[in-house]
Parts: C-alpha cells; sequence; structure tokens
C-alpha cells in the first residue's frame, strides 16, 4: 500500500479535505456527526448512551446531555418493545447470533413527549464483541414517507371506486356483476 510520507501528507490519524489542508480524522468525524441528516445513536453492550448527535436530539426530543448516560430503552424505545431490545442486547452479550445488525429493518420509536413513530434503523457493531462491543445506530424517521404512502393508497383506492362507478353508469352493471 502506498503511504504518503511528504509533510502534510494524510496519515491514518488525518484526513486530506483539500490540497494542502489535511484536518485530524476525529474532527472529520465529529463533523459528519454533527451535520448528518440521520439520527446517530451510539450504545455501549448494556444500552448505555453514549453518542447522541443533533438529528437524534431533533427526533427524540432529548439534548445530548439529558442522553449520554441513560438507558437508550427508556428513552427512545416504545414500552411495549423493551423488553425485546434487551432481550436483543442479552443475546449479544452472551455471544448469540445477532438478529438486526448489518440491516435495515422498520420499527417504531418513541419521543420524549411519548408519540410513537416509525424508523428505519440501521445498526452497526463499532468494535468488539460481547462485553466489549459498541453499537452505533443510524435512525431515519419514516412518517412523513408513511403518510405520503397512506395518501397513495387512498388515492388509488378513489381512483378505483370512480372507474368502478363510471362503469356502473355506463353499463347499468355493477363491477361486481361483470
Amino acid at each position: 500500500m502506498y503511504e504518503d510520507s511528504s509533510p502534510g501528507a494524510p496519515t491514518p490519524t488525518s484526513v486530506a479535505v483539500a490540497p494542502d489542508v489535511v484536518l485530524p480524522a476525529a474532527r472529520v468525524d465529529d463533523a459528519v456527526l454533527r451535520a448528518s441528516l440521520d439520527a446517530i445513536v451510539s450504545i455501549d453492550p448494556h444500552g448505555v448512551v453514549l453518542e447522541f448527535n443533533p438529528a437524534a436530539e431533533r427526533m427524540f426530543g432529548y439534548s445530548r446531555e439529558e442522553a449520554i448516560g441513560a438507558d437508550m430503552a427508556e428513552l427512545i424505545i416504545p414500552a411495549a418493545e423493551r423488553d425485546a431490545h434487551r432481550r436483543g442486547l442479552q443475546r449479544l452479550l452472551d455471544g448469540r447470533p445477532a438478529r438486526i445488525l448489518e440491516q435495515r429493518v422498520e420499527l417504531d420509536a418513541q419521543h420524549a413527549d411519548g408519540t410513537i413513530f416509525p424508523v428505519e434503523l440501521a445498526i452497526t457493531r463499532l468494535a468488539g464483541d460481547g462485553p466489549t462491543a459498541l453499537y452505533t445506530g443510524f435512525v431515519r424517521d419514516l412518517t412523513d414517507h408513511t403518510r405520503a404512502e397512506r395518501e397513495r393508497h387512498e388515492r388509488i383506492a378513489r381512483q378505483a371506486l370512480v372507474v368502478a362507478l363510471g362503469q356502473t353508469a355506463l353499463t347499468g352493471v355493477a363491477p361486481d356483476e361483470l
């Protein structure tokens, strides 16, 4: 692998962002975390929140200060789903296979005000296994998407009804009698 050792060249702990401009990788990582449109929530293997980006603050209604160190399940998982979440964490602690890591799933989440809303979630294991693992969830609010899909289905159903009524008016026979 080629490594540029000239002065000002990127290193494994830095990133070139422009000619002759090299930033520490941690600064770039922090900028990406802060700029993300998706909520990013990192937890330890016991579900304690380690990171909670600005998008997570907006999505869930908790400040970063309130979230860091808190039990994630109590903050953002609906009460009816918390036991399943905790069983999943225990499964990982026990070294058993993960069920939802490294894939996108649609689930419900909970806002600080108690509102339940649909989300798309992708969870990755950042480091370690079992008791040393760190996990990060990338969360996208699907409320608007779900509403648009429902409206689209309602529109299609209305259009089908109009067509059926038109057929009835033209033929004098109900669509189910054709």
